[in-house]
């Protein structure tokens, strides 16, 4: 004779004369599947054009269903409730993966009181109400509030989308015949001599030079970005021109910029024609992914780049992360690793390489010390030079170390290189010390402009090259090609646009 014991949650559990065998039905498996998809599709929808590794996401939120599912099963075998124990579980993930921000806002002790409450509360209403439907109305009611949240956002993201606005940059047809390998490293945020000169006194910037020079690379002091921001200045290094020229009102214009940043521009097209074997190693934030594979190899980042850090942030997770964006120290030290392992070796096995890589610092956070280890303190966190409650004078010593770090970083790289290899530094922009990213430009004072658009740039090249002082970083890799091509690469005008939105509402 078998008993059907009816389920609160929409399914039965079924006893035999043999014992119950108690088992997760599809209606519980899909409301616990609810806050996992909700954690990584949260993510991707909100900036589906800035996701390098998608697949990532979606498996941590496969491992927490199963997870969880595992885990509500043993609690039924073991005798408990079976409408409390999963709608319990369900509360508990909701408070495990939205935890983080309820803590940072509500302090500590309240936050996790309030989230240890609302799993508390809910195991004991489910277990005494074993006949109401109130219960039941409220746990659906939430999780199609939580299920509704990305398809929200991803069809108000699509219907944004749009085209691009980018402008249509006619190919590069380049000729090189000496094979040499070609570096191009990109040194986010690092500041140029002529403003660490003004901005730090003490001739810091030209100690920097000559640091630099003696290594034989070139130091332009002159030299100047033609966008302030990352998202429109690298694509224009990458371009080797002016890719956009006003602010972007469409989603499709990031994508385009994502892309060129990720391989579909001019300077890894003149390489390919030329048969360069091409690399790009990820630098782990939003704008650069190996997902289209344009370069022929591509090193991908860690795990814990920016979606994943967004995720472990807004979970309970969150005191694992010693201060906000601490992954981009994390993901420079990688980076900056992988190319002193490689390059040297690269530069003398006879095949000719580009490379392309985007060191995420010195841009703030200032986690890197002097000798480019890690430190958590507090102080140095937070994506801007300014940070409320730290004096400015810290935060230079901060940055003036990362600096340190990448001095010493460019000078072991070009001492381990073959004499044939090419190497190119450059930074996007100068550094924020005035706050002036938070205002618009037109309200930047000449010291303020000077000091945001003077980048660094070093390069090694053949002997009879060299860089023009002021050269503006569009015209950067033109200058660099022209070095080893059969013919020069004509330069675009010296352009100037001051473009702070690199997103979109």
């Amino acid at each position: 004779m078998t008993k059907t014991l009816e389920s609160t949650t929409g399914g039965s559990l079924s006893a035999s004369p043999g014992g119950s065998r108690p088992r997760i039905r599809p209606s519980d498996a899909i409301l616990l599947g609810v806050p996992c998809a909700w954690a990584s599709l949260n993510i991707i929808a909100r900036n589906p054009v800035g996701i390098p590794h998608a697949e990532r996401l979606l498996l941590v939120s496969l491992m927490l269903w199963v997870f969880s599912l595992l885990l509500a099963r043993a609690l039924i075998r073991r005798g408990l409730d079976h409408r409390a124990v999963v709608y319990t579980t369900f509360i508990g993930l909701l408070a495990v993966l939205t935890g983080g921000a309820v803590i940072r806002q509500s302090g500590p002790f309240v936050g996790w009181s309030l989230l240890i409450l609302s799993v508390v509360l809910t195991a004991l209403t489910s277990a005494r109400m074993p006949g109401s439907v109130l219960p039941q109305v409220l746990i659906v009611a939430i999780a199609v509030a939580f299920a509704s949240g990305p398809v929200i956002d991803a069809m108000t993201h699509w219907t944004q989308f749009g085209s691009s606005e980018l402008l249509d940059l006619e190919p590069l047809s380049v000729s090189i015949p000496g094979g040499q390998d070609v570096y191009l490293i990109l040194l986010d945020g690092f500041p140029g001599v002529e403003s660490m000169d003004e901005e730090f006194g003490f001739g810091r910037g030209s100690e920097l030079e000559e640091s630099l020079e003696s290594e034989g690379l070139i130091v332009p002091e002159e030299a100047r970005a033609s966008y302030p921001v990352t998202n429109f200045s690298v694509p224009s290094i990458l371009e080797m021109d002016y890719p956009l020229t006003t602010e972007p009102t469409r989603k499709a214009t990031v994508q385009g910029l994502y892309d060129v940043i990720s391989g579909n521009n001019r300077v890894r097209e003149v390489f390919s024609a030329n048969e360069y074997d091409t690399y790009m190693v990820e630098p782990g934030w939003s704008g650069g992914s190996c997902r289209r594979q344009w370069y022929d190899h591509c090193i991908a980042s860690s795990w814990f780049d920016d979606p994943m850090y967004q995720l472990i942030r807004d979970s309970v997770f969150n005191e694992l992360v010693p201060g906000t964006a601490y992954h981009y120290a994390l993901d420079s030290q990688r980076t900056m690793d992988w190319l002193e392992d490689n390059l040297p070796a690269m530069s003398r096995d006879g095949e000719p390489a580009f490379v392309f890589a985007h060191v995420l610092a010195p841009h703030a956070p200032f986690f890197l010390t002097p000798n480019c280890e890690t430190d958590p303190d507090p102080d140095r966190q937070g994506f801007f030079f300014p940070r409320p409650g730290v004096p400015d004078e810290e935060r230079d010593e901060f940055l003036e170390g990362q600096i340190d770090c990448l001095t010493a970083f460019m000078e072991t790289v070009t001492r381990d290189l073959d004499d044939s290899a090419l190497i190119v530094f450059a930074g996007d922009h100068g550094t924020d010390r005035h706050d002036q990213t938070a205002r618009e430009p037109s309200t930047w004072s000449v010291s303020e402009t000077e000091e945001r658009m003077n980048p660094l740039v070093a390069a090694r090249l053949p002997d009879d090259c060299s860089l023009d002082d002021d050269v503006y970083l569009p015209n950067l890799m033109r200058e660099v090609i022209s070095c080893i091509s059969t013919t020069p690469v004509p330069e675009v005008e010296d352009e100037t646009h001051l473009l702070l939105r690199d997103w979109t509402d």
